[in-house]
């Protein structure tokens, strides 16, 4: 359906500006490590017209993860040293037990530091963590085929897709 390609991040614009000569998308998308510590991560960062950075309720992710996209929201995205037209925020891994004034107190926090959290988030799901199984049966986690609508009901993928392509097309 698309191609995934590897690279390290130093290297990624790079990387993309081959892909967009062989073909034309209209999205590509950067999976990069989770740390600012791995050479090329801010400065590939620099050239995204939009971040989505998924965060999670575990205290010790969502610190490191807010703190990360504060000072990057602080210092390239509002100086417009940088093309980024938007910083927004996932929640992901969502224990929906959970989902409730922990979350707003959390959101708070991020409306303070003058950041966006989609309003859309993803469920904490075993079929998210699903490979192909020995029976063969629908798989969820593919780059290479579609999900399965089964597994697709409850998982507010489709949703997530619609609210980060109405941002991107505004």
């Amino acid at each position: 359906m698309y191609p995934v390609i590897k690279s390290l991040p130093e290297k990624a614009s790079e990387t993309a500006k081959v892909l967009l000569e062989k073909s034309k998308y209209d999205i590509i998308f950067f999976d990069l490590p989770g740390t600012v510590n791995k050479e090329g991560v801010i400065y590939t960062l620099s050239l995204m017209d939009y971040i989505f950075s998924p965060i999670s309720a575990d205290r010790v992710v969502l610190e490191s993860t807010l703190r990360f996209a504060h000072r990057l929201n602080e210092a390239i995205v509002q100086t417009g040293k940088s093309k980024i037209k938007g910083l927004h925020l996932i929640w992901n891994m969502v224990d929906g037990r959970e989902k409730t004034e922990l979350y707003d107190v959390y959101e708070q926090i991020i409306s303070e530091l003058n950041l966006s959290v989609l309003k859309t988030f993803l469920p904490d799901s075993k079929r998210f963590r699903r490979e192909l199984p020995v029976s063969h049966k629908a798989l969820f986690r593919s780059t290479i085929f579609p999900a399965d609508k089964v597994l697709l009901k409850g998982s507010n993928i489709e949703t997530l897709v619609e609210e980060i392509t109405g941002i991107i097309n505004s």
